[in-house]
């Protein structure tokens, strides 16, 4: 898949469950995993794309710049800050990593049923 925004290939993925025949048996949990993906991706963004602008005993500030279409045409971002609890960032790091972990086996499941046909190799099991 290209390099895309994470709701984009979020998109992608929901409607090919939704449509695709040869996915139905993987859709219910497909989606699941992919609405947890979508409810992540807000707190993703701001920690991946932002910088730290304040330290505070409990909590810290964050700063990115974002464009929207007229934005980038005229090259002027808006600023955007955030402020997070270091509980919060610990809370939903833990939230993704289960996630990621979620995701393994059924990328797994993905791969054993449709590997064979698109002659693509099992993954290697450690």
């Amino acid at each position: 898949m290209p390099r895309t925004q994470l709701s984009r290939k979020l998109e992608f993925l929901t409607e090919s469950l939704k449509t695709l025949p040869s996915l139905i048996k993987f859709k219910d949990e497909g989606l699941t995993l992919l609405n947890r993906a979508k409810d992540l991706s807000k707190h993703r963004d701001i920690v991946i794309h932002s910088v730290v602008k304040e330290l505070m005993p409990n909590s810290f500030k964050l700063a990115r710049h974002i464009y929207n279409k007229k934005d980038k045409k005229e090259n002027k971002p808006r600023l955007e800050h955030s402020e997070y609890t270091f509980t919060d960032l610990v809370a939903h790091g833990k939230m993704m990593q289960d996630l990621a972990f979620d995701f393994s086996p059924f990328a797994q499941r993905l791969l054993k049923e449709f590997a064979p046909q698109l002659s693509l190799p099992l993954a290697h099991k450690a």
